[in-house]
Parts: C-alpha cells; sequence; structure tokens
C-alpha cells in the first residue's frame, strides 16, 4: 500500500486491537486470582454493559468532530484510561482496578467505529480503500492472537505477593 496515511492508521488500528486484547485479559487474570472464575466472569459483565450503553454516545463522535481529531481523540482517551488501569493494576485495591477496567472498556468504544469512518477519506482509490478495509480485519485476528505473548509475565506481575 503506497498511501502513507493509510498505512499509518493501520499500523495505529493493530496497536490498537492488540492493546485491547491485552487489556481484556490482564483484567480477567488479575480477577481471577483475585476471586476465581465467579469474580471474572462479573468483572467482564461490569465492563461489557457500561460499553454497551456508552457506545451508540461515542460512535457519533466521528461524525461530529473531523474524523481525524476524532480519532486521534480516541487514542489519547483510550492512552489515558489505559494507563490509569495500568496504575491501579500496580497499586489499588481490587475495586479501583475494577473500576478503572470499566472506564478502560467504555474508552475503547471511540476507536472502532471512526477508524472505519475515516478510511474512505484516506483513500484516494477504490483499490485503496479494498485494500484498507481487507487489511484491517487481519490485524484484527492478527492483534488478538499476539496480544497473550505480550502479557506473558502478567499473571505474576498482578500478584501483588497476595492470593
Amino acid at each position: 500500500m503506497r498511501n502513507g496515511s493509510l498505512r499509518r492508521v493501520l499500523a495505529a488500528f493493530f496497536l490498537f486491537n492488540a492493546q485491547e486484547y491485552a487489556v481484556w485479559i490482564a483484567v480477567i487474570v488479575y480477577a481471577f486470582e483475585r476471586g476465581g472464575a465467579t469474580t471474572a466472569g462479573a468483572v467482564l459483565v461490569a465492563q461489557l454493559i457500561p460499553a454497551a450503553v456508552v457506545a451508540p454516545f461515542t460512535s457519533v463522535a466521528g461524525d461530529r468532530l473531523p474524523r481525524d481529531t476524532a480519532l486521534g481523540l480516541g487514542y489519547v482517551v483510550q492512552m489515558c484510561a489505559c494507563g490509569l488501569l495500568a496504575l491501579a493494576l500496580w497499586k489499588a485495591p481490587p475495586i479501583a482496578v475494577y473500576a478503572a477496567a470499566v472506564l478502560a472498556s467504555c474508552s475503547i468504544t471511540f476507536t472502532r467505529p471512526v477508524h472505519y469512518a475515516i478510511l474512505p477519506e484516506l483513500a484516494e482509490t477504490p483499490q485503496e480503500l479494498t485494500a484498507a478495509n481487507a487489511a484491517t480485519r487481519p490485524s484484527v485476528c492478527t492483534a488478538s492472537s499476539r496480544s497473550p505473548l505480550a502479557i506473558i509475565g502478567m499473571p505474576s506481575a498482578t500478584t501483588n505477593g497476595a492470593r
């Protein structure tokens, strides 16, 4: 793909997907270590329900703002929320970790709709748009398979010496 803007957006989307899956895995492992499968399941539901409620409102950001601004804003919001989650995983009590996890899952809802909306603006030809759309799906699949490798040490890092 020769279009530099599309390459950058696709690279950012790949990293977004890897980070999204890494956060899910880190939170699941943390919750499981604290309370087993029941706690892990409850935390996942607690993340999904607010994200589902917030998603329709955040998805219109790409329509209200210039799409490049909306995409950048989405990544900044996500970075801040996930940074807060990382700090919580490191030093905070479990309830703060779970609250930060909910915030992180809600922040992720900004990015995906704007990514797909910006592709037609960046593509200069129908072939580029087709290639960008085709490249987006494999990046999701590849990111999901690579994320566990990125956090292989997470179980020992989240225990804080407590069981």
